[in-house]
C-alpha cells in the first residue's frame, strides 16, 4: 500500500505524510513539467557523486562535511540539465512513527533547499519524499546502524 501511495503521489497524485510536491518547495501545485519515469524505472544512468548524506541525531541542518558533499552533488547536478532529482529522506528508529517522517522531510527539504542555493533549479528537483525509520540502510540498534540510517538519498533520472 505504501509503495502505491508513495508511486502514486510521486507521479501527479494526492499529497500527503509520505511525499511532498516542490513548488516553492511545498505541496500545492508541484510542477508539472517536470515528468518522472515509469514506477518501473530504476535511474541507469550516472548518479551524484555523494548520492547519500548524513545527519546528526536529531538533526534536519548539514554539518560541514556533508555541505561540502552537497555543493559536490550540485556542481555535478547543474550542467547535467535533463536530469532530475529524487530527494529521499529518512530517520533511525529513535522516535515515534510520526515524529520520524517529520525529520525525514526536513531533512530531504533542507538538502533540496542547499541544492537549489547551490544552482540546482528548482523544478529539476523532481520530489521530496520522506520514508521516517521505515527503509533502514542498515538493520540493528548500535550507534553505528542508527547514524548510518540517518540520511538523505539522492537519485537522478
Amino acid at each position: 500500500m505504501r509503495t502505491i501511495r508513495r508511486r502514486a503521489h510521486l507521479y501527479g497524485g494526492l499529497c500527503g505524510l509520505v511525499v511532498f510536491g516542490i513548488a516553492g518547495l511545498g505541496c500545492a501545485g508541484a510542477p508539472s513539467r517536470t515528468a518522472l519515469p515509469p514506477a518501473a524505472a530504476v535511474p541507469t544512468g550516472p548518479q551524484p557523486p555523494h548520492a547519500t548524506l548524513y545527519f546528526r541525531f536529531d538533526r534536519r541542518d548539514l554539518d560541514a562535511r556533508e555541505r561540502t558533499n552537497a555543493d559536490t552533488d550540485a556542481a555535478w547536478a547543474v550542467p547535467r540539465d535533463r536530469t532530475v532529482l529524487l530527494v529521499e529522506g529518512h530517520a533511525d528508529a529513535v522516535g515515534g512513527d510520526e515524529y520520524n517522517l517529520r525529520l525525514g522531510d526536513a531533512r530531504a527539504r533542507s538538502v533540496a533547499a542547499a541544492l537549489i542555493a547551490r544552482g540546482v533549479p528548482a523544478e529539476r528537483i523532481a520530489g521530496i519524499v520522506s520514508h521516517g525509520e521505515r527503509q533502514p540502510a542498515v538493520r540493528g540498534a548500535g550507534a553505528a546502524a542508527r547514524a548510518r540510517n540517518r540520511r538523505v538519498e539522492l537519485t537522478a533520472w
